[in-house]
Protein backbone atom coordinates (compact mmCIF):
# COMPACT_ATOMS: atom_id res chain seq x y z
CA UNK A 1 0.00 0.00 0.00
CA UNK A 2 1.31 3.27 -0.73
CA UNK A 3 0.17 5.39 1.57
CA UNK A 4 1.95 2.89 4.53
CA UNK A 5 5.19 4.08 3.76
CA UNK A 6 4.22 7.96 3.75
CA UNK A 7 2.27 7.09 7.36
CA UNK A 8 5.32 5.37 9.00
CA UNK A 9 7.86 8.11 7.52
CA UNK A 10 5.52 11.00 9.62
CA UNK A 11 5.18 9.16 12.72
CA UNK A 12 9.13 8.09 13.02
CA UNK A 13 9.51 11.85 12.14
CA UNK A 14 7.22 12.54 15.23
CA UNK A 15 8.66 10.21 17.30
CA UNK A 16 12.41 11.77 16.73
CA UNK A 17 10.54 15.16 18.08
CA UNK A 18 9.75 13.21 20.88
CA UNK A 19 13.43 12.18 21.75
CA UNK A 20 14.57 15.58 21.11
CA UNK A 21 11.84 17.12 23.58
CA UNK A 22 12.78 14.36 26.41
CA UNK A 23 15.97 15.33 25.38
CA UNK A 24 15.29 19.36 26.10
CA UNK A 25 13.07 18.27 28.93
CA UNK A 26 15.48 16.33 30.73
CA UNK A 27 18.64 19.64 30.63
CA UNK A 28 15.15 21.64 31.49
CA UNK A 29 15.31 23.20 35.03
CA UNK A 30 11.70 24.57 34.36
CA UNK A 31 9.44 23.27 37.56
CA UNK A 32 6.31 21.32 36.86
CA UNK A 33 4.11 24.22 37.12
CA UNK A 34 5.94 26.03 34.68
CA UNK A 35 5.55 22.97 32.27
CA UNK A 36 1.90 23.21 32.98
CA UNK A 37 1.53 26.52 32.29
CA UNK A 38 3.31 25.80 29.05
CA UNK A 39 1.05 22.53 28.19
CA UNK A 40 -1.71 23.32 29.90
CA UNK A 41 -1.72 20.54 32.19
CA UNK A 42 -1.81 20.79 36.03
CA UNK A 43 0.88 19.63 38.31
CA UNK A 44 0.11 15.98 39.15
CA UNK A 45 -0.30 15.37 35.15
CA UNK A 46 3.05 16.30 34.59
CA UNK A 47 4.71 14.34 37.23
CA UNK A 48 2.77 11.40 36.18
CA UNK A 49 4.03 12.34 32.52
CA UNK A 50 7.87 12.69 33.40
CA UNK A 51 7.46 9.54 35.55
CA UNK A 52 5.93 7.63 32.50
CA UNK A 53 7.12 9.53 29.39
CA UNK A 54 5.29 7.15 26.75
CA UNK A 55 2.47 8.86 28.11
CA UNK A 56 2.88 12.06 26.63
CA UNK A 57 0.45 12.81 24.05
CA UNK A 58 0.87 14.66 20.30
CA UNK A 59 -0.68 17.75 21.24
CA UNK A 60 1.70 17.87 24.64
CA UNK A 61 5.04 16.91 22.31
CA UNK A 62 3.67 19.88 20.10
CA UNK A 63 3.62 22.61 22.97
CA UNK A 64 6.80 21.54 24.33
CA UNK A 65 8.50 21.06 21.00
CA UNK A 66 7.19 24.73 20.40
CA UNK A 67 8.28 26.16 23.54
CA UNK A 68 12.35 24.83 23.03
CA UNK A 69 11.96 25.79 19.71
CA UNK A 70 12.34 22.42 17.81
CA UNK A 71 10.67 21.43 14.51
CA UNK A 72 7.01 21.68 15.84
CA UNK A 73 5.16 21.59 12.26
CA UNK A 74 6.42 17.58 12.07
CA UNK A 75 3.96 17.13 15.41
CA UNK A 76 0.76 18.72 12.98
CA UNK A 77 2.49 16.11 10.32
CA UNK A 78 2.10 13.02 12.52
CA UNK A 79 -1.70 14.46 13.46
CA UNK A 80 -2.39 14.27 9.49
CA UNK A 81 -0.75 10.79 9.15
CA UNK A 82 -2.75 9.41 11.87
CA UNK A 83 -5.64 10.93 9.85
CA UNK A 84 -4.30 8.91 7.04
CA UNK A 85 -4.70 6.09 8.74
CA UNK A 86 -7.73 6.33 9.96
CA UNK A 87 -8.58 6.71 6.32
CA UNK A 88 -6.67 4.06 5.24
CA UNK A 89 -8.54 1.77 7.96
CA UNK A 90 -12.06 3.38 6.74
CA UNK A 91 -11.09 2.18 2.79
CA UNK A 92 -10.23 -1.37 3.56
CA UNK A 93 -12.10 -4.53 3.27
CA UNK A 94 -13.17 -6.52 6.59
CA UNK A 95 -10.83 -8.93 6.57
CA UNK A 96 -7.23 -7.31 5.98
CA UNK A 97 -8.78 -4.47 8.10
CA UNK A 98 -9.46 -6.43 11.10
CA UNK A 99 -5.62 -7.76 10.19
CA UNK A 100 -4.48 -4.53 10.40
CA UNK A 101 -5.91 -3.57 13.39
CA UNK A 102 -4.52 -6.21 15.45
CA UNK A 103 -1.33 -6.02 14.53
CA UNK A 104 -1.84 -2.46 15.89
CA UNK A 105 -3.49 -3.66 18.85
CA UNK A 106 -6.49 -1.36 17.97
CA UNK A 107 -10.00 -2.22 17.67
CA UNK A 108 -12.57 0.16 15.85
CA UNK A 109 -13.43 1.49 19.39
CA UNK A 110 -9.96 3.02 20.13
CA UNK A 111 -9.33 3.98 16.97
CA UNK A 112 -12.06 6.48 17.18
CA UNK A 113 -11.16 7.11 20.91
CA UNK A 114 -8.01 7.88 19.92
CA UNK A 115 -9.33 10.24 17.73
CA UNK A 116 -11.03 12.01 19.16
CA UNK A 117 -8.70 11.94 22.38
CA UNK A 118 -5.38 12.10 20.84
CA UNK A 119 -2.34 9.30 20.27
CA UNK A 120 0.26 8.90 23.65
CA UNK A 121 4.08 7.40 22.34
CA UNK A 122 3.11 4.59 23.42
CA UNK A 123 0.09 4.00 21.23
CA UNK A 124 2.23 5.60 18.15
CA UNK A 125 4.73 2.76 18.76
CA UNK A 126 2.16 0.31 18.41
CA UNK A 127 0.93 1.56 15.34
CA UNK A 128 4.08 2.03 13.89
CA UNK A 129 5.17 -1.34 14.16
CA UNK A 130 1.89 -2.92 13.33
CA UNK A 131 1.93 -0.72 10.09
CA UNK A 132 5.66 -2.26 9.65
CA UNK A 133 4.40 -5.48 10.08
CA UNK A 134 1.55 -5.06 7.91
CA UNK A 135 3.37 -3.82 4.97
Amino acid sequence: MKSIPCILAGLQSFLNLYHAVMRQLSQSKETRQQLGEVIKLNELSIRNRLNQPTKWKVAEIKALAAHYSLPYPIGEKAERCLLQFQQLVDELDKKPRCRLLKLCQLTDLKLRSRARNDWTIEQIRQLSEGLRQYQ
